[in-house]
């Protein structure tokens, strides 16, 4: 469950609406330790600098999803729909 949450964020992020992405940057920019908004590469950047820090004691996991985001966001065409 706390990996499709992650997901989910990530997914948001990445959205192609600019609303949607503003509102996940400050989702992730509201997680311990909290940080300011800024732009969107920068909330990346974050929510990857908190994933790892958060789940740090399972490399396994981290490996895992990271695996699987970049093999989701490497499709040029993906876009997030209902179904995700």
């Amino acid at each position: 469950i706390l990996l499709n949450w992650w997901t989910t964020v990530l997914n948001l992020l990445v959205d192609d609406n600019n609303q949607v992405r503003k509102l996940a940057s400050l989702v992730v920019s509201k997680i311990p330790p909290e940080s300011d908004v800024k732009c969107d590469s920068y909330s990346l950047k974050l929510f990857f600098d908190k994933f790892s820090n958060k789940l740090k004691e399972d490399k396994s996991l981290l490996f895992a999803a990271y695996f699987a985001w970049s093999m989701t966001l490497a499709d040029n065409d993906y876009e997030m729909d209902d179904s995700d």
